[in-house]
């Protein structure tokens, strides 16, 4: 099996249960009485027993995933269940289909209301010269541990019977072990307790043997992975633990990474809402909680110069120190600061500029920074606005700017923009055609200061909308964003929101991990219409953040 076969395959499983009928759930909430009303329930993933507390991720569905199933169909219109049911039983055949199991009929009759996916280890048996083959165990709840043993038993006598079977009965410390022959698509199975147990490789079986009866080893005795945990008091339906230098390490198939600087860990509560999903964050193990912005009101202000047609915005307050925060206090090797870092050199190299010095620093009150479609040129444009330090003289900052801007080759002009001028940067040349000489000007950049307020756009037709947007059409006024602000907590320290119905193919085209995301858990996607995440805030030593998915009842188009 190819080393990240299992992962992806049983991935889809643990995500789509999740994401099958998530529009209809939507409906059926808001005129509901059902105690998933709140969210779901309060348990975290017993699993955890089984999980080495080094592992890099685990994954949980914390209810039954035919009762999620099932309160979905409740509000699917009569002509639609059909097509709903097909769909999510051809995911169950096909998704299981590599266990050498029947859902419907080998594991339906059993299950309880825990799914749990790990990564146990970055490989398996530690040795380079061989490859690198990750551990993946997937343990599943079972609601009667004497009716999966039956059906198991005899599931796995009848294959035992074929010639081509080739699987190997064991016994590992009292645990009976089944284990397919090695190149097999087939996993790796055991019952404990009353969970049954699927592995790629036997060792990881083994392992998480092991792992159980040493509470020392687990997850779920782990300081860290308790107090991330005891900090989400949201009731949640899914749970998502990871060890971001082991993460990171997975994600670049990195076998043996350096021994990380800071121990951090991320945890995730995912629960239902009537408008969606929404997710509780804790992120445990920085050095510097001193640094964290506390909470405030939010950024509104600032958000009257956004369209309302913006596909993305950021905005928040004090954009100087939450970059000494993120520089200060994550990892270095951690993939938040990987992705930070980045994004900041795809920004300040093509410009020239030293984001941290030229802009950062002068930004003490609001700001936004959003991407903001044209239609009429199919692309999308850049606009960033921020609030003027009082006492604050910008003129230097903009001198220098126009002096970077010419060291480019770039022209320095005023243009009228109603009754204001607008400072343009831009690129000229000139060609030849039929013996004239045409002269061409490309508009790279412009700048605006306006009341309070700085404005930065890569055009002077952004900057129009900018200013129409202040007169009625902002992002405030735009339906999904004030759905999703009214959901999050009202003191935080500022948004990052996105219009996936708008912005979908541009933002799996440059984030491509997306595109996986998006193929794993499409019927969740083509429900989704934007999502916003907000930080809370610090306690101590964890980061909290909350993230609301914006879903609509009926499919969307994407």
């Amino acid at each position: 099996m190819k080393s990240r076969s299992f992962f992806v395959y049983l991935g889809l499983l643990v995500v789509l249960l999740l994401s099958i009928g998530v529009g209809s759930w939507v409906g059926i909430l808001k005129h509901s009485p059902l105690p998933w009303l709140q969210g779901g329930v309060t348990r975290n993933p017993a699993a955890a027993l089984f999980v080495p507390r080094q592992a890099p991720l685990m994954v949980s569905l914390v209810v039954n995933p035919e009762k999620l199933a099932a309160l979905g169909l409740v509000q699917t219109p009569w002509g639609k269940r059909r097509a709903t049911l097909t769909e999510l039983q051809q995911v169950k055949t096909s998704l299981l289909s590599a266990t050498g199991l029947d859902y419907r009929r080998q594991i339906e009759p059993w299950l309880g209301d825990e799914i749990s996916l790990a990564v146990t280890t970055l490989d398996v048996d530690r040795d380079l010269s061989n490859g690198v083959q990750p551990g993946y165990l997937l343990m599943v709840e079972a609601r009667d541990e004497n009716l999966a043993k039956e059906f198991l038993q005899l599931s796995y006598t009848d294959q035992a019977i074929a010639p081509e079977a080739g699987l190997t009965f064991d016994q590992y410390k009292g645990v009976n072990l089944v284990i397919p022959e090695a190149g097999s698509h087939r996993f790796a199975s055991a019952i404990i307790g009353n969970y049954v147990l699927f592995a790629n490789e036997a060792k990881v079986l083994r392992n998480a043997i092991n792992t159980v009866q040493v509470p020392d080893l687990n997850l779920s005795h782990d300081p860290q992975y308790i107090e991330a945990l005891e900090t989400i008091d949201r009731q949640h339906i899914g749970v998502m633990v990871a060890n971001l230098p082991a993460l990171s390490a997975w994600i670049a198939n990195d076998p043996a990474p350096e021994e990380p600087t800071l121990e951090q860990r991320l945890a995730i509560a995912i629960g239902l809402h009537p408008e969606g999903l929404i997710a509780e964050t804790a992120l445990i193990g920085e050095t510097q909680p001193a640094l964290v912005p506390g909470t405030t009101a939010p950024p509104t202000h600032v958000l009257n110069y956004i369209p309302d047609d913006a596909m993305l915005a950021i905005a928040g307050q004090d954009l100087q120190q939450l970059w000494q925060s993120a520089t200060t206090g994550l990892n270095p090797k951690s993939p938040l600061s990987q992705i930070l870092q980045q994004a900041v050199a795809a920004i300040q190299e093509p410009l020239g500029i030293d984001l941290p010095e030229d802009i950062f620093a002068w930004i003490s009150g609001e700001y936004a920074l959003a991407l903001v479609p044209d239609a009429e040129r199919n692309q999308v444009e850049w606009l960033f606005v921020a609030e003027r330090n009082q006492g604050t003289d910008l003129e230097p900052v903009m001198e220098h700017f126009d002096s970077l801007a010419q060291e480019k080759g770039l022209s320095v002009g005023r243009l009228p923009l109603g009754d204001r001028r607008v400072t343009a940067w831009t690129e000229i040349d000139t060609k030849d055609r039929d013996n004239l000489v045409q002269l061409n000007a490309n508009v790279r950049g412009a700048h605006l200061s306006l009341d309070d307020y700085e404005l930065f756009a890569t055009s002077v037709k952004t900057l129009s909308r900018s200013l129409k947007a202040n007169e009625g059409r902002s992002l405030l006024a735009n339906k999904d964003f004030q759905t999703s602000i009214a959901q999050l907590p009202t003191e935080n320290s500022g948004y990052f929101f996105a219009d996936w119905r708008q912005g979908s193919q541009l933002f799996k085209t440059q984030v491509p991990i997306l595109r996986v995301v998006d193929y794993v858990a499409k019927p969740f996607f083509n429900h989704l219409r934007s999502f916003t995440l907000t930080s809370t805030g610090s306690t101590q030593d964890i980061r909290r953040s909350t993230l609301f998915f914006n879903l609509s009842p009926n499919r969307l188009q994407n």
